[in-house]
């Protein structure tokens, strides 16, 4: 159980990271390409990307922790 809590956090934390490089190339196209007439490509997916990331990322760290304690108490 504990290698699957670990593992999701894995996952959470990879899915921060590339909606971040995700946010940071959408940054520079707007920069450069932006006017009054253009809009922004996107949508509201990549916030529910990044608070699935959040999600897993926490849920993996604090099951990870309790397996671990639970296991040494034993």
């Amino acid at each position: 159980m504990k290698v699957w809590a670990w593992t999701t956090a894995g996952v959470g934390l990879i899915l921060i990271v590339l909606t971040y490089i995700q946010g940071a190339l959408l940054g520079s196209w707007a920069d450069e390409h932006a006017t009054v007439s253009q809009t922004m490509p996107g949508s509201g997916l990549e916030f529910v990307v990044a608070a699935l990331g959040v999600v897993l990322l926490v849920g993996g760290v604090i099951v990870g922790i309790r397996a671990s304690r639970s296991a040494s108490v034993r």
